[in-house]
């Protein structure tokens, strides 16, 4: 089949494909270039993939939050819990009574960890980022299943694929 006629087709799967896919959350590039390659094979479909996990709002904001149980284990190994501290005041009754009186006062604080709680910070921080990692896994496996759906929608709904079109697209002829 010419290649014209190739993209022809495929321009009509595209407009199926959008009328009966308006739910799925893939952004219409994505789609596109799965479907105007005619060389749709495995590495596309990868790019496709990837393309779509870069644009879906759920696993940025995912990547995004991996900083924070880093930063949280990064502070669990610190030597201190928090940072020390240090408080100056001075004190006098010169607008009052003016008798002389003075009073100074320095204050430094230095936090320490409880029996445990370095343990316990660690713990959760390695916790949180396990299941960070497991809801982004998740995620692209939806974002997979999505891509592999929509694909599979236009290979078989375009008329005229049975007839071979798909070996050609999926061996990339």
């Amino acid at each position: 089949m010419p290649t014209h006629c190739i993209s022809a087709a495929m321009g009509d799967a595209m407009r199926k494909l959008m009328n009966i896919v308006r739910g799925i959350a893939l952004p219409a590039s994505i789609l596109a270039a799965v479907v105007m390659s005619p060389s749709a094979h495995a590495s596309s479909l990868t790019g496709a993939f990837e393309g779509a996990c870069d644009r879906t709002p759920e696993i940025q904001t995912l990547v995004a939050r991996r900083a924070v149980p880093d930063a949280k284990r990064a502070g669990a190994g610190a030597f201190l819990p928090a940072g020390p501290w240090a408080t100056f005041a001075h004190r006098t009754d010169a607008l009052t009574n003016d008798r002389g009186t003075r009073e100074y006062t320095a204050e430094l604080t230095l936090p320490v960890w409880l029996r445990g709680e370095r343990g316990a910070a660690l713990t959760a921080a390695l916790t949180e980022g396990e299941r960070i990692e497991a809801e982004i896994t998740f995620r692209r496996l939806e974002v997979a299943r999505r891509v592999r759906d929509a694909y599979w929608m236009i290979v078989e709904g375009v008329p005229g694929m049975g007839t071979g079109l798909e070996v050609e697209v999926l061996h990339g002829a």
